[in-house]
């Protein structure tokens, strides 16, 4: 029982990082190719992280005798893999907040302002729902917000990739 413990954690760790480098590199190439406002891009780390830990998990269920394997066990392998790749993407979320592209947050306000104007908010009801937002613009917010995010995805995805690789 111990090895499975620690083969479970050794390919969570595995994978999420090569998850979160694969995230880096994308987002990266988001930064270099200017669609940070792409609506399209929104969504591929969530498809990104269920490949993730659908490959994880498999990798763990055929080192496993006859491939049996608990729903317990593929869920752990799953977190592990979030939980890794939520820790690498708050910190690259800083540092690419912070640092490599600080107009990000401005981009996102101007952004915010079109949409509420297209939804017909007077300018009144656009600067009360700007003010209230702004605290939570900043670099270390937005990572924490990503990396809850990222999680609370991360578990669902684990409990559906659980439910489908189980093997009793």
């Amino acid at each position: 029982m111990e090895n499975s413990q620690i083969s479970a954690s050794s390919i969570g760790i595995r994978f999420g990082m090569i998850g979160a480098l694969i995230s880096i590199i994308f987002s990266v190439v988001v930064y270099l190719m200017s669609w940070q406002m792409q609506s399209w891009q929104q969504w591929l780390p969530y498809i990104l992280l269920f490949i993730i830990v659908f490959l994880a998990v498999k990798s763990f269920r055929e080192t496993k005798e006859e491939n049996l394997i608990s729903f317990g066990e593929c869920f752990k392998v799953g977190m592990i893999v979030t939980g890794v790749m939520v820790l690498v993407s708050m910190i690259w979320v800083y540092v690419y907040m912070q640092f490599i592209d600080p107009e990000l947050v401005e981009m996102i306000m101007e952004k915010q302002i079109t949409q509420m104007e297209d939804r017909g908010m007077s300018d009144e009801q656009i600067e009360q729902a700007l003010s209230m937002s702004e605290n939570f613009m900043s670099p270390p917010m937005m990572a924490i917000f990503a990396g809850v995010a990222q999680g609370i995805a991360g578990a669902i995805i684990s409990l559906i990739v659980a439910a489908f690789m189980q093997k009793k």
